[in-house]
């Protein structure tokens, strides 16, 4: 069972190190270090944020039956957030690859 959940759960893990990639392309390269800087402190905060959330909401629905659907609250309030994060990240990038690469003045493309 916990190397299901270690395989189920790796492309989790695997997806920050494609998330920075994909976010330091998207920065110009005297914009780099501030954005990757940001994406890290974010990054820190909701570890802080997240945890707290999760057990309060937990909290809510924990007194309830074994067998809830309710249960799993904590689990699907995640899941919708990693929606709609997943939703935006899509939108941005498409208009990203449509839209034309133009370099600022006095630099090279």
């Amino acid at each position: 069972m916990l190397y299901g959940v270690i395989l189920i759960s790796f492309p989790a893990f695997a997806s920050i190190t494609v998330l920075q990639a994909m976010v330091s392309r998207a920065a110009s390269e005297r914009e780099q270090g501030v954005t990757m800087a940001s994406l890290t402190a974010l990054a820190s905060v909701m570890g802080i944020v997240a945890p707290v959330l999760g057990t309060s909401l937990l909290g809510q629905v924990i007194d309830l039956e074994p067998g809830s659907v309710l249960m799993g609250a904590p689990f699907f309030a995640c899941s919708a957030l990693e929606a709609v994060a997943t939703v935006i990240a899509l939108r941005y990038f498409s208009r990203q690859r449509h839209a034309p690469c133009v370099a600022p003045a006095g630099e090279a493309a």
